[in-house]
């Protein structure tokens, strides 16, 4: 099945407190955790833009990871986009974005994955880019046509009713026949295709609409569509789940609690705890710490990458396992070391905790080892 979710506008970045859409976009993966890329290039990569995406979707039941053209991950591109679940892409100048795409090629893998059934998204340039043509403000001055990627039949206008000049610049181009019939989608109103066919509306906002517009022997036509509103998903008390940064003292209780019963609350205080390249993730459920995780620069060396992490004291209660909180830690880890130009990260992984780590896309190399007092281990590690 073939998806693709346009907005009008809304989403995290115009929305920070009503993630209905990004919700909803979550849920037609079918996956507890689905695998979610942003592409920012729209703006540039804004890091202001990159660090909203993170602070909304850590808060959600995802694995979320950018693609930043300016910074690569990898030489790899086809396999990186194509190891998630979701693609979704932010606004910003559209005309400019879809000429980097195909400089590296990311629209010809953005095709390949949308035919292999990952879902593509996003809003303003991010929603104008899957259809044959939009109505774009890339040109500075005033509004023009772009052409899109086509995977959609049709044309497209976001932002209809949040940007005065945007419906009767989008009338006036499909009544001149300069681009074909579309669909002009409000702030807050997303329009889910599945095969190519609009399969519904969704809105975050009361009053968000949908339209299909369309020329006919030099009659406009404007037909609005049928809505559905998210209110049961509007998130009005905030996030139940929040990744961050914390402070080596505050790992120290569930440290000991999980990890060091019966020992001193001293055994729990690691060296390089507060070295300044340490840092400490820690994963809250309504305001209670759950799961921790640090990581110390440190070279493993079986491995030939220069900068890397090691991962210690990991951490979550025993009645949460089970619910991927693990891997959201894992995946804000991930992001953090990407920042700090880290090329791998390992850890000894007890033998019992292989099969988990493995779910985590880690390695076993070498042999089985002994630690005393603690029993069997594996160096386990994952190039970044």
């Amino acid at each position: 099945m073939k998806q693709i979710i346009a907005m009008g506008g809304g989403g995290f970045s115009m929305e920070p407190d009503n993630l209905a859409l990004d919700q909803y976009i979550l849920d037609q993966s079918q996956k507890a955790l689905p695998k979610i890329l942003f592409l920012p290039t729209a703006s540039g990569d804004a890091e202001g833009y990159i660090k909203r995406f993170y602070d909304a979707f850590n808060s959600l039941p995802c694995i979320p990871s950018h693609l930043s053209l300016f910074k690569l991950p990898t030489r790899d591109l086809e396999r990186f986009i194509l190891d998630h679940d979701i693609v979704y892409v932010g606004g910003g100048n559209t005309k400019s974005m879809l000429a980097l795409w195909r400089e590296w090629g990311v629209d010809r893998i953005l095709r390949k994955g949308y035919e292999e059934g990952i879902i593509l998204s996003g809003l303003s340039a991010g929603s104008i880019c899957w259809f044959e043509s939009g109505v774009t403000d890339s040109f500075g001055d005033e509004l023009d046509i772009v052409k899109g990627l086509g995977f959609i039949q049709g044309s497209h206008s976001p932002h209809y009713d949040g940007e005065t000049e945007r419906r009767p610049a989008f009338h006036s181009f499909i009544e001149r026949g300069l681009i074909p019939d579309g669909y002009g989608a409000d702030d807050g109103a997303a329009l889910h295709f599945v095969d190519g066919a609009l399969k519904g509306v969704l809105t975050s906002r009361p009053h968000a609409s949908a339209f299909k517009v369309e020329g006919r022997d030099g009659i406009l036509s404007e037909t609005k569509l049928d809505c559905t509103f998210l209110n049961e998903q509007n998130f009005k008390g905030g996030p139940s789940m929040i990744v961050k940064e914390i402070p080596a003292k505050e790992t120290y209780e569930l440290r000991h609690e999980v990890l060091r019963p019966g020992q001193p609350l001293e055994a729990c205080i690691y060296d390089g705890d507060e070295d300044e390249r340490t840092f400490h993730i820690g994963v809250y459920l309504q305001d209670r710490l759950v799961c921790i995780g640090s990581f110390y620069q440190e070279h493993e060396k079986s491995l030939s990458q220069q900068n890397q992490y090691r991962l210690r004291g990991m951490a979550t209660l025993e009645r949460e396992r089970g619910k991927g909180i693990g891997s959201k830690l894992i995946a804000f880890a991930e992001s953090t070391m990407r920042d700090k130009d880290a090329e791998a990260w390992w850890c000894n992984a007890r033998t019992t905790a292989v099969p988990y780590y493995e779910k985590l896309g880690l390695q076993k190399v070498g042999k089985e080892f002994v630690i005393p007092e603690i029993g069997p281990h594996y160096v386990m590690y994952r190039i970044l």
